[in-house]
């Protein structure tokens, strides 16, 4: 079993802090929260998905267990 963290449960930051909070507080799972809006866009990972795992373990030793895309109505 493993827990993961939400980018989600800090809304209020920037990406990048957030994974560095997720990172400090010893998470190395993470679930990214995504919308167009947002500094890390579905769009942008579907290109290259891979380019987005490679960053996230070198950068901050996370491994994406999930992604939650934002859809405007």
């Amino acid at each position: 079993m493993f827990v993961a963290a939400s980018t989600r449960s800090f809304a209020e930051m920037d990406l990048r802090q957030v994974l560095h909070q997720i990172a400090e507080l010893e998470f190395d799972k993470v679930e990214l929260w995504l919308d167009e809006q947002g500094s890390l866009k579905p769009s942008t990972v579907a290109d290259d998905p891979e380019e987005l795992i490679r960053i996230l373990r070198e950068q901050n030793r996370l491994s994406p267990v999930a992604l939650s895309l934002a859809h405007e109505v």
